[in-house]
């Protein structure tokens, strides 16, 4: 039995603090190419441990589409980019209709 194909997208889920931040990342992967398209939710509560205390934070999240080749430099520019000092830049394989994959790759 063969290894399935990877699925040929991923989606990248990325907690931002702000409605303007998440605007300015999704502007900016988009200028590069890097993602096809992005969906800024929110707000949201966020709860945590940081520094031995636990946190409640109002977020916002964006979600983010590329082509799976495309997803470790996407991941890397997101690294750079983000004004957390430790981000969830988490992505996940995903399966979508022919049309939209299609769509999806010609955008970046």
């Amino acid at each position: 039995m063969s290894k399935p194909a990877e699925a040929p997208l991923r989606l990248f889920y990325v907690p931002v603090p702000d409605r303007e931040t998440g605007k300015a990342l999704v502007t900016q992967v988009l200028g590069a190419r890097l993602a096809a398209c992005g969906n800024l939710l929110g707000p949201m509560l966020s709860f945590y441990e940081w520094e031995g205390e636990q946190k409640q934070e109002e977020e916002f999240l964006l979600i983010l589409k590329t082509p799976a080749e495309k997803a470790y430099e996407l991941q890397g520019v997101l690294e750079k980019i983000h004004p957390y000092e430790c981000p969830c830049i988490s992505s996940f394989p995903v399966e979508a209709n022919a049309d939209f994959v299609d769509w999806v790759g010609k955008q970046v």
